[in-house]
């Protein structure tokens, strides 16, 4: 059903795609399956993107945050991973739409919850690429201050703890926005 999704949204039928999620939260989302709970996530999440981008920002907002609610108690790993995917994609939502005081409390949620996970990349990537949207967002408010300290941050906690290259590119990206010169500028 999943993967339904490309298919119809390369044909345009956007609705045809949110009733299929809707159809997979139906009938799997009882299921107490990490596995199971992780794909019903991942159909939200797509229902999520969708909305956003026919311009229905609060209602995909709301899915972001049903996902949260319904896996909040979840301890298991893989469904701790969809919560962190679901609330960076909420940030950036948020970014996108301009409120960006909702933005950065999303990005501290992420922090909160995730920040202090040392064993799992993925999870640490998600957290340090969300400090740097922080960031980011802090240097568009006007906060410069605050935004060099978010990527201080950023290099003090991952530039010798983790030899990931995604995490390191995204370490360097902090040094570029701070104004190093010793940054690579890894473009994409």
């Amino acid at each position: 059903m999943l993967l339904q999704r490309e298919s119809f949204y390369e044909q345009g039928k956007e609705w045809e795609a949110i009733a299929t999620f809707d159809d997979i939260k139906r009938r799997f989302g009882e299921n107490d399956n990490s596995f199971v709970q992780s794909t019903v996530t991942k159909a939200l999440r797509y229902k999520g993107g969708i909305l956003y981008e026919k311009g229905r920002i609060d209602e995909a907002i709301a899915i972001y945050d049903e996902i949260v609610l319904r896996l909040d108690e979840n301890d298991d790993l893989l469904v701790q991973w969809e919560i962190a995917r679901t609330l960076d994609s909420k940030g950036e939502v948020l970014w996108k739409a301009g409120r960006l005081d909702e933005a950065v409390a999303t990005y501290d949620e992420i922090e909160r919850r995730f920040g202090n996970e040392t064993s799992n990349r993925v999870l640490q990537y998600i957290v340090v690429r969300v400090l740097l949207d922080k960031g980011m967002v802090l240097d568009k408010q006007g906060y410069r201050k605050e935004a060099i300290a978010v990527y201080n941050e950023i290099e003090r906690r991952f530039v010798d703890k983790v030899r990931d290259p995604n995490i390191m590119e995204v370490v360097d990206k902090a040094r570029c926005n701070m104004g190093r010169h010793d940054c690579l500028r890894f473009v994409r």
